[in-house]
This record gives structure tokens, C-alpha cells and sequence, in this order.
């Protein structure tokens, strides 16, 4: 799976890469570049069928991690999404914390404006995508329109009104030929959504994922765990799996954590998760892409 991970600057998006794929991000890069890296999934399922078949190999399931450009929110220009159109997922990671020595592009830290804003980004950015292919293939009809080309048509009608009234297209249901039909445009808002919530060691405890809402994760305690031994850390670190704290314990005990939060968002690649807009039907939306 390919997973797009977007957000504004300074939002904690190039050290959950790192995290995740281990590959640092270089501090310069060309505009509109995007990173690349992949993670493999340790699944504790596939170390005890090694331990009773014992193959010659071992090999983990691997996500694909594509840090975006910083996203740039009310500009004409949003070719820092392109990247995120090949994607299987798109992940958006909002920053959830307050820090005097981190800015904030927007001059405040509110995470559901920031989450507001990236989503009408994405909403926009299809708009515009499907009005410039509507405006192509008014001009292709004039030497006639086949079966497929009305069946397009028809439905990139049909995802405009959505946009228009701010409904992403994975509220929509499509059959399989109208979904055919628009797949290889790369639209944003038919790729499924996750929402992560990077937030401060204090709140890290009392986030609670409810159903629909954002993943919580502490980028800043992440890095803490890295640092810890992999098999100590794993059993005894922060965020994700059954919290288990002891009596008195402090904000990094409360948080819970069996496992890394990096471990959680990796294992929870695949269904419907909290955080996550997926549309009825649909899987691997991702890929090849035409030109409007």
C-alpha cells in the first residue's frame, strides 16, 4: 500500500517519516519534490510461523510512505497534491500542539481548522480537475460521443455536484462501470482518508479515538522510543495497543502503550479504522492517472 502523508510545514510530517521508513529527509529539496520510503510491518502473527516452519527467508508485509511538499493552503497552484494522486491512502497529519519554538504558518495551533483546510484543499483540487476534463470532452463531443465517453461524462457530473456542496467523493457509491469510468484521474477525494493528530506528551493520555475521529500520536515521544532498545521498546513503550498503566503513573505511562504509535498506525493499514473515510466498494483507487 501507498500511503501519502500531508499537512502543513512544521507539523510533525517529516519526523513521522523518519520514524516510520528510517530514511531522513533532506534539508533541502527541490520545490514540489516529494520523499519516498518504505516500512515494513512486524507482525508478531508471521515471527511465530517462522519460529515453527523455519523458512530460509523471513519477509514482512511493507507499506510505502510518500512524504508530500508542505501543503500550501488558498493558493492557486496545488501541485503539491500531485504526488498524493498515485497514492492508495492519503494521511493527513495535523499538528495538535502548542510550542513557542515551533511556528505555525497560520500564527495559532488549531487543529480542526488545519483539518478543515486540508480537507477543502482536497475538495478544490478535484474540482478543478474535473471541471477542466468536463470542459475537454465538451470539445471531443463535437466529433461524436461513444459509450464510454457519456458514461464518463455523466459521471464526473455527478462527482462536480457532490464537490460543490463539500461532500468528498467517498460519500458517493458508484457502480463498478462509473467508477471505471473516472478511476485513472486521480482524484483525491475517492482515495480513502486517515486523520493523525500530532499531539503533546500532556495530551497524549487523555486523546481518545472515537469512531470516524483522528488517530492520536506524539511524534516528539516517538523519537523518545526509538532511541529505547526495539524489543524493550516494543513491550514497554508508548502508544497503541491495551493500556495496562501502573498505580501513580506519570503522562508517558498514561498514554498507555504495549506498543509504538508508529506500530499502530502501520497495523492498521488495511479495513476501517478511526480516522478513516473510506468509500463503499472501493480499494486500490490508487495507481496510474490520464490527463484531464
Amino acid at each position: 500500500m501507498k500511503i501519502a502523508l500531508i499537512g502543513l510545514p512544521q507539523a510533525g510530517r517529516k519526523t513521522l517519516f523518519t520514524l516510520l521508513t528510517g530514511r531522513t529527509v533532506p534539508e533541502v529539496r527541490k520545490p514540489g519534490e516529494s520523499v519516498e520510503g518504505i516500512a515494513a510491518i512486524r507482525d508478531e502473527r508471521v515471527d511465530r510461523l517462522t519460529d515453527l516452519f523455519k523458512p530460509k527467508r523471513k519477509v514482512y508485509a511493507e507499506n510505502h510512505f510518500v512524504l508530500c511538499p508542505d501543503a500550501v493552503t488558498g493558493a492557486d497552484s496545488r501541485g503539491w497534491l500531485d504526488a498524493a494522486r498515485r497514492c492508495d491512502l492519503l494521511c493527513l497529519v495535523v499538528r495538535a500542539f502548542d510550542s513557542d519554538q515551533v511556528y505555525h504558518p497560520e500564527g495559532s495551533v488549531d487543529a480542526a481548522r488545519d483539518e478543515e483546510n486540508l480537507r477543502t484543499e482536497l475538495l478544490f483540487a478535484d474540482m478543478e480537475l474535473v471541471e477542466k476534463r468536463l470542459v475537454r470532452m465538451a470539445k471531443e463531443a463535437r466529433a461524436g460521443v461513444g459509450a464510454d465517453q457519456k458514461t464518463e461524462q455523466e459521471t464526473l457530473k455527478t462527482c462536480m455536484a457532490a464537490l460543490e456542496a463539500g461532500q468528498p467523493l467517498t460519500s458517493l457509491t458508484f457502480d463498478p462501470t462509473a467508477l471505471a469510468s473516472i478511476r485513472s484521474l486521480g482524484l483525491l477525494t475517492l482515495i480513502p482518508l486517515m486523520v493523525l493528530h500530532n499531539v503533546s506528551e500532556a495530551d497524549l493520555g487523555k486523546a481518545a479515538v472515537a469512531s470516524g475521529g483522528p488517530l492520536a500520536l506524539s511524534c516528539q515521544i516517538e523519537q523518545e522510543i526509538a532511541g529505547i532498545d526495539r524489543r524493550r521498546g516494543r513491550t514497554a513503550g508508548i502508544h497503541g495497543g491495551d493500556r495496562h498503566p501502573p498505580a501513580g503513573a506519570g503522562p508517558r505511562e498514561r498514554g498507555g502503550l504495549r506498543r509504538a504509535g508508529t506500530d499502530v498506525l502501520l497495523h492498521r493499514r488495511q479495513g476501517r479504522m478511526p480516522g478513516l473515510d473510506h468509500p463503499q466498494g472501493l480499494a486500490g483507487t490508487g495507481g496510474g492517472r490520464q490527463d484531464p
